[in-house]
């Protein structure tokens, strides 16, 4: 995507930000987040954002790294909701 960075999310941020993005969004507004964490039984290893050695696997995980804001973004919406 345009304007995205190529920077390496280390594991540990990546799962973080994966765990703060499921915890504001309901699996009604995003279902890829319940269906990833479904189909990966919970295991990070299986997760979409789990691509060694950069874990950029997960658009939003990496917009979450790349961008703080989109973060704070995630939570007024779903404050909203």
């Amino acid at each position: 995507m345009a304007g995205e960075s190529s920077n390496p999310n280390p594991k540990d941020v990546a799962l973080q930000i994966c765990e703060e993005i499921r915890k504001v969004r309901s699996r009604r507004l995003f279902p890829q987040c319940g269906d990833c964490v479904k189909a990966s039984k919970g295991n990070p290893e299986k997760m979409c954002f789990y691509k060694p050695p950069d874990y950029r696997g997960c658009g939003l995980v990496n917009r979450g790294f790349d961008t703080p804001q989109a973060l704070q973004k995630t939570y007024e919406l779903a404050s909203e909701s």
